[in-house]
């Protein structure tokens, strides 16, 4: 069983973005020149400058204006290109590689030029009416691509060489999945018009991620591709529902397109080999829609047929990426914290600032939290991989009608998609990923939209200035709604801790966002949609708080990932595939020792207590590794971003738990939670004495030998519960024992101990388990 914990890194993909925007950053400081630049270092660093001035200052500068432009590099469709990739998949359908031949086909539908799409024709596709009313073959369909696969063969000799020259031409002779590429090869694919395209299956420096060498045939497929009927967030009960509306964006009708028709029709022709009849149904539908040759439209007749008489027969194969929806819940929510547990409190120390404090005694195990992040994003290497509306792994996607960035699971997530963040992106989104907060920021500012921003930001300055630090988020009702912008504009910016040329560096970020934003023409629009020429006052106001929203995400954008089952329902694997913001979740502070798990799935942002917290203590979560797996001085330096020293009992006690023998424990006086000493059956700070007569259960003695001898026998049952776990994690009599030895830890030994430790990684991996996540099957 691999034990994981979830964090809130910094990856390396951040890393190279922030070497994207920093590029234009190094140049503008170059431009700059001594003499302006000592200026800026004295005015950033001043006690008078606010976010306001130093934008101002900024935008003003002929420097800025002329170096922040980053480049909107189109990263448009090519038809060249679409066909290579598609002749290279039909290579590999030959040699009977389906896993690599739906990669390339893949690769093929996201390039192809694609015509507008109809979203209210008639002719939909209509997946469900198909499967009832069409009659079709009972034979299966042969694999045989002589026999039945002219479609996706014809005319494949003549073609072969000049397809394989254009796919070198274009820097595509390397392994489409990413499974056996290295990470140079990752960033190497770009399009012609030089846009890079990431198709990684994990990360690699993780410790409990997937090498591209230990990725297994059925992961491979995961690199591109998901299944468009499997969206993940739809649970089964609503399948009918989903496929319904889905029809509303009925693909392509209006202007056929040989490429696009070729690919959906080569497509079907792989996912019927590997019975996954439903998804062959949508993609024959998507090739006729889209213009699909009449002398090869037979064969799509017969597959079609044959589609649904395997399905009649119920030979139809578990997708091929099969989701597990959450089962996790919030027994009590709060009526004063949206998402939170009734259980938990807003509090607030001058020495710490807001945080969550425990209302009653809380048991591990306890859902305390349950929100969605108010703005999240998709690292630019799973663009291709995840859905871009509803974030779920796709093997089967359907391409952006204008760009060859991004995919969705389905018409309906596409027709989201278009209809919300990412037409307002789309024309601009090579530039936006040239940093993570970039990308955020214009989210975050086109969600909220210019003439809110307007409205409300004013205001919301007002009341960082004149209401307490304890009421601030809090909306009229005080209520924390993690929902309400509000409470986003009100996190924490440590303004006032950033050193000069990290201002310098997000102030500038703004700049680039904001010029991003007017050329969009879709942030500086009147109530009826049009766009118009802003004002300097409306061009200030925004990138000011384009630069108040940035500096708030370098403390409080958390990581996202994605679960991937393995073997068993312990064995998976978690890998960071985007970041994100909630409000509420940044209410939580950091200890190296923390009582809660924070974990975040996709949308879904979760907070479970590893251990007991009694009523009054502060709840915490991990925003670093933790004490078992890093010293203290390499926590200080990972924590220098969010600019505190931790002082929590790990740091204070410089605990190394590695270095502790498992079969060590310190017995803790449950009275005063002192040392005990063994020998002499005594607590030395309140002298309390522990003999024989004071009772034999273990949660009313005082006895030292009994205590010893129940902690030694809940060691032994370690291995077991692993054991079980492994096999059934979600059995409520053996999480309840696993509570109760986490109980009896919690109050009866000293920490650190690697048994209590590894109680409370079990108790969080079972909770884990419960969360979102997909199962790939093999093919």
């Amino acid at each position: 069983m691999i034990l994981i914990e979830i964090t809130k890194p910094v990856s390396d993909d951040q890393q190279k973005e922030k070497m994207g925007f920093s590029r234009y950053n190094k140049n503008f400081i170059k431009e700059l020149g001594p003499l302006k630049f000592t200026f800026a270092s004295r005015f950033f660093d001043g006690t008078a400058a606010s976010e306001e001035s130093m934008f101002e200052y900024l935008w003003s500068l002929e420097e800025a204006q002329r170096c922040l432009t980053v480049e909107v590099t189109p990263a448009g469709k090519s038809e060249d290109k679409a066909k290579a990739f598609r002749i290279k998949g039909n290579t590999f359908y030959q040699k009977r590689d389906l896993q690599q031949a739906l990669s390339y086909y893949n690769l093929s539908i996201m390039f192809s030029p694609c015509p507008p799409l109809s979203l209210n024709s008639q002719s939909s596709i209509d997946s469900g009416g198909a499967v009832v009313s069409d009659d079709g073959l009972t034979k299966s369909e042969s694999k045989s691509p002589s026999e039945n696969t002219t479609d996706v063969s014809i005319g494949f000799e003549s073609e072969i060489q000049g397809a394989c020259r254009s796919l070198e031409a274009i820097s595509l002779n390397h392994t489409c999945t990413t499974s056996f590429a290295t990470d140079s090869e990752r960033t190497a694919m770009a399009s012609s018009a030089g846009q890079t395209f990431h198709h990684k299956l994990s990360e690699p420096q993780g410790k409990d991620t997937l090498t591209p060498r230990e990725t297994s045939l059925s992961e491979n497929v995961d690199s591109t591709l998901q299944s468009s009927t499997n969206k993940g967030s739809i649970p089964k009960q609503e399948k009918t529902v989903q496929l319904g509306l889905r029809n509303k964006d009925t693909g392509h009708t209006e202007a056929p397109n040989r490429e696009l028709a070729l690919a959906y029709g080569n497509r079907s022709a792989v996912l019927f080999e590997l019975q996954q009849y439903e998804d062959s149904l949508l993609d024959i539908k998507r090739a006729l829609n889209s213009g699909y040759p009449k002398e090869l439209q037979d064969k799509l007749s017969q597959r079609k047929s044959k589609c649904l008489s395997a399905l009649r027969s119920g030979k139809q194969k578990e997708k091929l990426v099969s989701y597990f929806p959450s089962t996790d819940k919030v027994v009590v929510p709060s009526t004063k914290i949206t998402g939170a547990s009734a259980a938990l409190k807003l509090s607030y120390t001058p020495e710490k600032g807001r945080c969550m404090v425990a209302k009653r005694d809380i048991r591990p195990g306890e859902v305390l939290l349950l929100t969605e992040d108010f703005v999240n994003a998709l690292d630019q290497a799973y663009l291709a991989t995840n859905c871009s509306a509803c974030l779920a792994h796709c093997l089967v996607p359907v391409p952006c009608p204008q760009c060859s960035l991004v995919i969705f699971c389905s018409e309906l997530c596409r027709s989201k998609g278009l209809a919300g963040f990412h037409g307002k992106e789309c024309q601009v989104l090579p530039a936006l990923l040239c940093h993570t907060y970039v990308l955020m920021s214009y989210r975050l500012l086109m969600q909220i939209t210019h003439a809110k921003v307007k409205a409300s930001v004013p205001i919301l300055r007002k009341e960082a200035q004149t209401r307490k630090k304890a009421k601030l988020g809090l909306n009229d009702d005080s209520v924390y709604d993690s929902s309400d912008y509000r409470a986003v504009y009100h996190l924490q910016t440590n303004m006032e801790q950033t050193p000069f040329l990290g201002k310098l560096s997000w102030c500038a970020m703004a700049v680039s966002v904001t010029k991003l934003l007017v050329e969009s023409r879709k942030y500086f629009v009147d109530e009826s949609g049009a766009a118009f020429t802003p004002s300097i006052e409306d061009l200030l106001l925004t990138g000011s708080t384009a630069f108040h929203h940035i500096l708030s995400f370098e403390c409080n954008n958390h990581t996202f990932g994605e679960c991937v089952d393995q073997q068993t329902l312990l064995d998976f694997t978690e890998r960071t595939i985007g970041h994100g913001l909630s409000p509420v979740l940044s209410l939580f502070n950091h200890s190296c020792y923390p009582t809660a798990l924070f974990t975040d799935t996709e949308r879904q942002v979760k907070v479970t207590a590893v251990r007991s917290v009694k009523a009054g203590e502060e709840l915490t979560i991990g925003y670093i590794r933790t004490f078992h797996a890093t010293d203290v001085s390499m926590r200080k330096k990972q924590l220098e971003k969010y600019y505190f020293d931790c002082n929590c009992e790990a740091c204070n006690g410089g605990w190394i738990i590695l270095a502790a023998p498992i079969d060590k424990f310190r017995i803790k006086c449950p009275v005063c939670g002192g040392k005990t000493k063994y020998a002499s059956k005594s607590c030395p700070r309140c002298r309390k004495l522990y003999g024989p007569d004071e009772g034999v259960r273990i949660f009313d003695t005082y006895s030292l030998s009994d205590i010893h001898s129940n902690i030694s026998r809940a060691k032994l049952e370690v291995s077991e519960l692993i054991t079980h776990f492994n096999k059934n994690p979600a059995s409520e009599e053996k999480v309840e024992k696993l509570v109760r030895l986490i109980e009896l830890f919690d109050r009866f030994i000293l920490p650190p101990n690697k048994v209590h430790f590894y109680l409370q990684m079990i108790l969080g991996h079972c909770h884990l388990c419960t969360k979102r996540r997909y199962a790939i099957m093999g093919i």
